[in-house]
């Protein structure tokens, strides 16, 4: 197998190697503008079911993005429990109960800062029991 030398590659590479002269930029745009303008514009192109495409502008994009999240607040707002009442740091210690019953429990949760009154077999003077 004959291997060649070193100095004799880098010639043949050279050789072989297509021009590398860049022409100037102006040159190139002026070019490219001049080619551009042989070419006819096409209008927006239809959907594939033959309709036209939506297209908006941005600020119309950005305003219904805008609407959808203000809907979606409100309905997360009109839609979330009530907060509770008193705020931190409230708290019952007794409780009158007018209609009959057996006991009251007071049940507090000072992890969850919540409480549970539990009023066992009372009895409403109309007739029912609950």
């Amino acid at each position: 197998m004959k291997t060649a030398k070193r100095n004799e590659m880098e010639a043949l590479v050279r050789a072989s190697a297509p021009d590398s002269a860049l022409r100037p930029a102006a040159d190139f745009w002026d070019d490219f503008r001049a080619r551009a303008r042989l070419r006819a514009r096409e209008e927006t192109p239809a959907s594939e079911d033959g309709g036209a495409r939506i297209r908006l502008p941005l600020w119309r994009w950005a305003a219904a993005a805008c609407v959808a999240g203000l809907m979606a607040g409100a309905f997360l707002l009109l839609t979330s429990p009530a907060p509770a009442l008193g705020g931190e740091g409230s708290s019952f210690h007794s409780v009158d109960v007018l209609a009959t019953h057996s006991a009251v429990m007071i049940l507090e949760d000072a992890r969850g800062d919540s409480a549970v009154l539990w009023v066992v077999d009372m009895t409403i003077e109309n007739g029912g029991d609950s």
